[in-house]
């Protein structure tokens, strides 16, 4: 009893020290649960824990008490990106136009931990009946780079901002499910409702040509740098449903399918253009074109409007089984399809003016043009006691990023290979784990396409460069 108390009170302190040396810029998790990340995510076909009522529901339906539970992931991600953005109709005539080439640049470092938990409470008169509340963060993505400068000339009185690329996406799922028993307990089936709040935020520059009747001195001032910064917030609600067949003691397969979601955000758009201090140019086109010449004085402009758009998140479809061989060994395989192709581009309804132009604003379009990925996981537990678990797995993830819209917001740069180890401990009331997982990522240089506009980049150019770190850490309590 004394050594359950020691293990459960130092483990506790871990979890709270922990998080606070822990740097990380974010990055979209490998999924939730101590036990299935350190099986790789091949857990469909097991789903013998909380975690359950993300992978496949129907699994809740074994669980053999009632149960609370608190858990929290800790992101280690490397993200580095060296840019290579010029423009050139043929190769001897490359010019640049601010971004920092050649350059390995890094992401604002941070520090976060991704909480989770749940309480599910079991009738085992009602054949296996279980039912309860989790909350997880299915989507994490936090970058914040500092890529542009105005080209030299430029000579702006007012600094361009530090961050000038920033995609922060956050996802929070309230999760009730509830599952039960069917055929004398080799069935069971279970569904989940995912009630959903999204925050968005997009930032980038844009790059106005300044189309003014004037011959350019230097191509410093033939494109104006525009702050364009996209911040808000919303709703959505989906499901997802599970069966779990038992076909003998040493054999079970899952399948699972979460449908697509659509989160309504709502927030405000903010442009600002940077514009050139040139007062000797300005001077000489002035008695020509005075509203020309004021836009050569180095300050800026903005405007700001309301903004709405549609962040379709895609479906799943997964199946998993899971091998006992001996009693004390598990296997488990998974396949599982992301329908990332519903997401085709962001579409913002808005209504404002151009601080430019004073031209109305109604609509503003991000491509994504992202493609479904098919992710393969393996997953391997052997227990050489009866309280102690030893996990091991590997997954392949290809992107779903097409390198014509590939870009730091977002770090989906190549395909991932991630490798885990976990451990878990039961005691008669508790059950304490850990697992670890290390993600790499297959490098990645865009190269710069010819004949392509600064104002219709839809990429950066460039190299992309990743690997990642995950912690998790779970306290489950059982009653």
């Amino acid at each position: 009893m004394r050594f359950r108390n020691v293990v459960i009170f130092f483990f506790l302190v871990f979890l709270l020290i922990y998080p606070l040396n822990s740097h990380s810029s974010g990055l979209t998790p490998s999924g939730v649960g101590t036990k299935a990340l350190g099986l790789g995510g091949a857990f469909r076909g097991l789903a013998d824990d909380w975690s359950a009522s993300y992978w496949n529901p129907a699994g809740l339906a074994f669980q053999t008490k009632s149960e609370v539970n608190f858990s929290f992931m800790v992101l280690n991600p490397r993200p580095k990106f060296t840019p290579d953005v010029t423009f050139f109709q043929v190769e001897k005539d490359r010019y640049e136009v601010g971004y920092r080439n050649d350059i390995k640049r890094y992401p604002e470092d941070k520090t976060f931990s991704l909480p989770s938990f749940s309480g599910f409470l079991k009738f085992p008169e009602l054949n296996g009946f279980i039912t309860g509340l989790a909350f997880f963060i299915p989507y994490r993505s936090s970058f914040e780079w500092d890529l542009f400068d105005p080209l030299p000339g430029y000579n702006n009185n007012i600094p361009y901002p530090g961050i000038d690329h920033k995609g922060d996406l956050t996802v929070l799922d309230f999760h009730p499910s509830v599952a039960r028993q069917f055929m004398e307990g080799k069935l069971s089936l279970g569904a989940g409702i995912s009630i959903q709040k999204g925050d968005l935020t997009l930032r980038k520059v844009d790059l106005v040509p300044s189309d003014f009747p004037y011959p350019y001195n230097y191509r410093a001032i033939e494109n104006f740098p525009v702050d364009n910064n996209f911040e808000g917030d919303g709703w959505g609600v989906g499901a997802n449903i599970g069966l779990l067949y038992k076909a003998s003691p040493k054999f079970q397969i899952g399948v699972s399918v979460r449908s697509p979601m659509t989160l309504k955000l709502s927030g405000t758009r903010t442009l600002t253009v940077y514009l050139p201090n040139d007062s000797l140019t300005a001077s000489q086109i002035e008695p020509i074109d005075p509203v020309a010449a004021s836009h050569l004085r180095g300050y800026t402009l903005s405007s700001s409007f309301d903004s709405e758009t549609k962040l379709k998140l895609p479906a799943d479809l997964g199946v998993g089984v899971a091998i006992m061989p001996y009693s004390n060994l598990t296997v488990t395989v998974d396949v599982n399809l992301t329908t990332w192709s519903s997401l085709k581009e962001l579409k913002f309804e808005e209504k404002g003016k151009d601080p430019l132009t004073g031209k109305e604003i109604t609509e503003y379009t991000v491509p994504f043009e992202w493609k479904d990925a098919t992710r393969f996981s393996l997953g391997l537990q052997y227990m050489p006691h009866k309280s102690l678990a030893l996990r091991a797995g590997y997954f392949l993830d290809p992107t779903p990023t097409p390198d014509k819209t590939l870009t730091p917001l977002f770090f989906n740069s190549g395909e991932k290979n991630g490798y885990t180890l976990g451990v878990g401990y039961k005691g008669e009331s508790f059950e304490l784990g850990y697992s670890y997982e290390f993600s790499g990522y297959k490098e990645k240089f865009l190269k710069p396409t010819a004949g392509v506009k600064p104002e219709s980049l839809t990429n950066l150019p460039g190299r992309y460069e990743n690997s990642t770190h995950t912690s998790y850490f779970t306290f489950t309590y059982k009653f």
